[in-house]
């Protein structure tokens, strides 16, 4: 088949893929990829488990909202599908390790574990192997059968919607150290806060010095000087030769220590915000498509 120009579609041709006679309300068409014009039908199961955020204030038509809901796996079995892994092994009464897995790909601690002989509630301790599990509670009943695996909880019949409403918590990819279906508490990243102080002048004080005075004595020359009147000479009569020697001593000068005093010291602090911890944000309401 050539190649058809889309300007030259009319009518039912540009509502209804090329090659189909008849398209079924919701399904989705992909070209073959034959070159012949011919499409194939992948149907909406593709889309099954798909989160996006509407702006109604209801669910649409084949949409869930993600409100922590209890669902049943028989009527929404394609979204169990996508929620779970479906798998087998073999299991001893009162033993909590499950043998004979044929692969533990996805498998995470904490994930839920319930099939056959095992209770509601129970999840994986331990990923002992690439064909083992060691679960956080005995099994009830000993044989080889399928069970299911899913980081949401899992019931007979029943498994539970994600909650995105508790607090309106935000999504996140997964890490090394995180799983799918972990919940986590909002949290600031650890800082510092500088502060300004300042101090009062309340400590204003004074030192008191006291200074008694001092006087220096006089050494008198050798016995070989002669005096006239009251003033030495040595030697001779030339005043110039004279050599007069003082003793030394102190200032006696103290400083009172009776100035002790405080300061007080004002700091700026405070808190504010709110209840948790977000951007800017506007809501929607998150769903996924059943």
């Amino acid at each position: 088949m050539a190649n058809v120009a889309h300007a030259s579609l009319t009518g039912l041709e540009l509502h209804e893929p090329k090659g189909a006679d008849t398209a079924a309300l919701g399904t989705v068409y992909v070209a073959n990829g034959a070159g012949s014009g011919s499409w194939n039908s992948i149907g909406t199961s593709a889309f099954t488990g798909m989160i996006a955020d509407f702006p109604s204030p209801v669910a649409p038509t084949g949409w869930l909202e993600l409100d922590g809901s209890v669902i049943s796996t028989s009527t929404y079995s394609g979204l169990f599908a996508v929620m779970s892994i479906t798998t087998s092994g073999t299991r001893s009464s009162g033993s909590a390790i499950i043998t004979g897995i044929p692969s533990t790909t996805g498998f995470k601690a904490g994930y839920y574990v319930f099939g056959t002989g095992i209770s509601a509630g129970t999840t994986i301790l331990t990923v002992d192997s690439a064909v083992q599990i060691t679960m956080s509670g005995n099994a009830g009943s000993s044989g080889t059968s399928s069970f299911f695996v899913s980081p949401w909880p899992m019931n007979t019949g029943t498994i539970t919607l994600p909650d995105v409403t508790a607090v309106g918590r935000f999504r996140r990819s997964r890490t090394s150290s995180t799983v799918i279906g972990q919940t986590q508490a909002d949290q600031n990243q650890a800082h510092t806060h500088s502060v300004s102080a300042t101090s009062s002048s309340d400590g204003a004080h004074v030192h008191t010095i006291t200074d008694p005075g001092h006087t220096h004595n006089l050494n008198p020359p050798a016995a070989t000087s002669t005096t006239l009147g009251n003033v030495w000479y040595f030697g001779s009569s030339n005043v110039g030769n004279a050599a007069v020697i003082t003793n030394s001593n102190t200032t006696g000068i103290t400083i009172n220590s009776n100035g002790a005093h405080t300061h007080t010291i004002s700091t700026t602090s405070g808190s504010n915000g709110g209840t948790e911890a977000r951007p800017t944000a506007i809501v929607f309401m998150t769903c996924i498509k059943t």
